[in-house]
């Protein structure tokens, strides 16, 4: 038995990705620098499908689609320290 599955155009997207970076800032007496960070990616929280096909269904001509979406929007920090 041989299944034949069909791509389907997932269509072109564009994502707004953004990071802010505050670098080597002193901190305290003994020299330390602190690098904070703040990112996000997906700012605009765009849908988007990154995979999709279509297989043979269980009733006769009938169609199953799959997709798998892209991630929604995250932000996120990260802070360092070095003494």
């Amino acid at each position: 038995l041989t299944v034949a599955n069909t791509p389907i155009e997932a269509g072109g997207y564009t994502l707004l990705n953004a990071r802010l970076s505050l670098a080597e800032m002193r901190v305290g007496s003994a020299g330390g620098k602190l690098d904070l960070t703040l990112w996000s990616h997906n700012l605009l929280d765009r849908d988007y499908r990154v995979f999709v096909y279509s297989s043979p269904g269980i009733a006769p001509g009938s169609q199953n689609t799959q997709a798998v979406f892209g991630q929604p929007r995250t932000f996120g920090a990260a802070l360092a320290y070095r003494y």
